[in-house]
């Protein structure tokens, strides 16, 4: 929420008039990173909730709080009884210095990732909310010293704003980018420079001079002390004061959080996945066309019957001239093979390859489909606009990913998938729990084999004569009738599949099946397809 030193500052005026006088009265803990002191001044109560949490510091005063009867913890003690003197923030740091009577100050660090609450005697740490790193106690001075300004030649304007402006913030880093017309990319030079400067002047004028209490809902939720023109189309709220915009603001934000938090994982987890498919694809690709090149063993084939009687027998190669290129070539021959022979073998060789390139060619065209996929994802979750949206999109890939950990084989074939059984429990499981009613179900008549679902996706979209002759070859090559030439097997809608009481583990029974005939084989398998 404090994600800049003019919130901070704002802040630290708006406790400056409202607690000055009170007593502490108690400091107590009852949630993680946070704590709440009661101020009390006359009879009357009042509360300042602080938070330490990473990246969600923030402080806030409110009418009432309840404490818990167990769990809570005190703290702070020795600042009991203490009462509040003044309010004010330190030069331009994310810490609000609440100073008490007898030289006692109270720190509340907003620095983001490192909220705390010092005690400070003089110069030093009495006491703490949370363990800081190193020593127990040390001095003040040597934690929060500022830094000089710099610029470095290789730096570019944002580089620039976080090393001497940090103050600012992220927003109104941006703000000011499109103020002066630069970009986050944009080199460091005088002119850069001044444009910058005279754009981060006018927000702080703006901000010290008039400050406005808005909250845009972008709809990750962004507190500002002034108009912001880079949401000038988003919903805005406005409020009195900055009590108000940072109580409205920590009461939804962890709808917010939630929403930028989720989004952030499923974006990484979408590019990842892209990342790796175009991966495979480009390495692919470099096979594909490492196997094209085959296209000469057809030719070496061709030129060997030509030739047939002019080639010696027992030789080692044979020299001709390529008719394309004008340039002789050698053909590497098998002298202890006769000419025919050897002109076979390269006909083999081209024969395979070219199967090979048949497979790859489909398992291109599936890895393709996965980005399209991946591709369309990251553009749903990049114009998602709600939280339930975005948990929709997770519950889809939860079940996805515990799909994908099932004991099944599983198929593309165009859109459509194919899940096979592994072994009896897998059969039963895939039967009896993963296929729907629509599904058509597949098994080999006459021999054993696997339990095998055509995935249907709906009522208008069934699957053609093609994509059933695929599933079935490959009901058929995973069963005991894999060496057949040609295997019977049955299918239906599952609805019609029926497991009866007493039945083993994976026995069913079929109603109203048809019958195809198929050469067991999986897809890409020219043999089977060509079969």
């Amino acid at each position: 929420m404090h994600n800049n030193f003019f919130i901070i500052r704002e802040t630290a005026l708006y406790l400056n008039n409202i607690i000055r006088g009170y007593t502490i009265a108690e400091i107590y803990t009852q949630d993680k990173d946070k704590f709440i002191i009661r101020l009390v001044k006359s009879d009357q109560s009042i509360y300042l909730e602080f938070s330490a949490e990473n990246r969600f510091e923030y402080v806030l005063i409110k009418e009432s709080a309840s404490r818990a009867v167990r769990n809570t913890v005190d703290l702070l003690g020795s600042i009991n009884g203490s009462t509040v003197v003044s309010v004010s923030i330190k030069g331009y740091e994310r810490l609000i210095d609440v100073e008490l009577n007898n030289n006692i100050h109270l720190f509340l660090i907003l620095i983001p990732g490192k909220g705390n609450a010092f005690v400070i005697f003089g110069d030093v740490i009495t006491d703490f909310f949370k363990q800081p790193a190193g020593k127990e106690i040390f001095v003040y001075k040597s934690i929060f010293s500022r830094k000089t300004m710099r610029i470095n030649d290789d730096d570019n304007i944002w580089s620039y704003l976080k090393s001497n402006f940090a103050y600012f913030g992220q927003n109104y880093f941006n703000e000011a980018l499109h103020k002066s017309g630069l970009e986050r990319k944009s080199v460091i030079n005088p002119y850069n420079i001044a444009a910058i400067k005279t754009a981060l002047e006018s927000i702080e004028n703006n901000i010290i001079s008039n400050p406005s209490f808005l909250l845009y809902k972008n709809p990750v939720l962004i507190p500002s002390l002034c108009v912001l023109e880079i949401f000038e189309d988003v919903e805005t709220a406005e409020f009195s004061n900055i009590n108000e915009l940072t109580s409205y603001y920590v009461s939804n934000a962890y709808y917010s959080k939630e929403f930028a938090s989720l989004k952030g994982k499923l974006n990484a987890e979408y590019k990842s996945g892209l990342n790796n498919v175009e991966k495979r694809i480009k390495s692919l690709e470099e096979k594909i066309d490492s196997v094209a090149s085959s296209e000469r063993y057809r030719k070496y084939g061709d030129v060997l019957l030509t030739y047939i009687e002019a080639i010696e027998k027992g030789s080692d190669r044979y020299i001709f001239e390529d008719l394309e290129t004008g340039k002789d070539e050698v053909i590497k021959l098998d002298a202890s093979l006769s000419v025919s022979a050897n002109a076979q073998k390269y006909y083999d060789k081209y024969k395979k390859d070219t199967g090979s390139i048949n497979l790859l060619n489909k398992k291109l065209e599936s890895l393709k489909l996965i980005k399209a996929e991946f591709e369309a994802k990251l553009k749903e979750t990049e114009s998602a606009g709600t939280l339930k949206e975005l948990r929709k999109m997770k519950r889809t890939e939860e079940t996805e990913s515990e799909i994908n950990k099932l004991p099944f084989r599983k198929f593309i074939i165009d859109k459509f998938e194919v899940w096979v059984g592994k072994d009896s429990a897998s059969n039963d499981l895939l039967t009896t729990k993963y296929a729907s009613q629509n599904d058509l179900w597949f098994h080999v008549r006459g021999a054993g084999g696997s339990h095998t679902i055509l995935k249907v996706i709906g009522k208008n979209d069934v699957p053609g004569k093609e994509v059933i002759q695929s599933a079935a070859r490959i009901a058929a090559y995973y069963s005991k009738a894999r060496k057949a030439g040609n295997v019977p097997v049955a299918y239906c809608e599952k609805k019609y599949v029926k497991k009866k009481k007493g039945f083993k583990q994976g026995s069913v029974v079929m109603e109203r099946e048809k019958v195809i005939f198929v050469k067991p084989g999986l897809p890409g398998d020219v043999s089977s397809e060509n079969g």
